[in-house]
């Protein structure tokens, strides 16, 4: 059963899943973790890995084990400690195959955007990378700061953003918003849109945590519809826009077929 944690944000009710705290992990360690799984570890071992690789890809247990195609309850067990049989090596290679995925836009270690083959070409525009919606509110403080995802210019353009210098590729981590977007897609966000004037889907944040959501415009001007494509997640009706702090509105989905 799915369980829907709420918060009420400035008297109206808004479903979240509250983001956990990250340390800071460089690349290079993220490299070495997934180069070197604990298959003969203890259970502790392995827990410490599971945690580090976690922690470097700013995810959770949930999606992150279901973007592995594994139940959230094999992942969400073993870490409470409660676990006391090592994961299996199939389990692991699937973790670590999912790991490989998520950072699959993230630059090659020692590479940085100036380096790359688009350097210089005016068709080109890199445009940053974060590996989790969160760690982009905080600025490139996750695994992958430091990557780009290079887009051809016109195709931007043609995007309609107010900006190509307020554009940010981000990794959706959640299931709120399926089948529109799922935890492994990869959303462009244009950051110069604060004010919805416009349907459409919105990166927005409440209370410190930052989510994708539907807005819907009422065409009386009464409010604004908040909704989410995935029944088990609630949606909200006729909120105030004022009420509503707008981080940006999504141009593009990526995803893997």
């Amino acid at each position: 059963m799915h369980i829907v944690k709420c918060k009420i944000a400035h008297s109206f009710l808004l479903c979240i899943s509250t983001p956990l705290a990250m340390p800071d992990v460089p690349q290079e360690a993220l490299s070495r973790l997934l180069n070197s799984p604990p298959y003969a570890g203890s259970v502790a071992q392995q827990r410490d890995w599971l945690r580090q690789v976690m922690a470097c890809l700013q995810v959770r247990g949930q999606p992150f084990a279901r973007g592995a195609g594994l139940a959230a309850s094999t992942v969400n067990r073993f870490l409470s400690e409660d676990s006391r049989h090592r994961l299996r090596p199939k389990t692991l290679d699937a973790l670590i195959d999912h790991a490989q995925d998520l950072s699959g836009f993230a630059m090659p270690q020692g590479l940085s955007e100036t380096e790359g083959s688009w350097h210089n070409n005016p068709k080109v525009t890199v445009i940053p990378f974060y590996a989790s919606i969160n760690s982009a509110q905080e600025g490139a403080h996750s695994c992958s700061s430091g990557a780009v995802v290079p887009f051809n210019r016109d195709f931007l353009l043609d995007l309609g953003p107010t900006s190509l210098s307020n554009l940010v590729v981000i990794q959706a981590t959640s299931d709120s918003m399926q089948p529109s977007i799922g935890p492994r897609d990869r959303i462009l966000v244009d950051k110069g849109v604060t004010t919805p004037d416009r349907d459409g889907l919105y990166l927005l944040e409440v209370q410190g945590a930052q989510m994708i959501r539907r807005l819907t415009l009422d065409p009386a001007g009464a409010g604004v519809s908040i909704r989410t494509d995935n029944p088990a997640y609630a949606s909200v009706e006729e909120v105030s826009p004022e009420r509503l702090t707008v981080v940006g509105l999504l141009l593009w989905v990526g995803r893997r077929l």
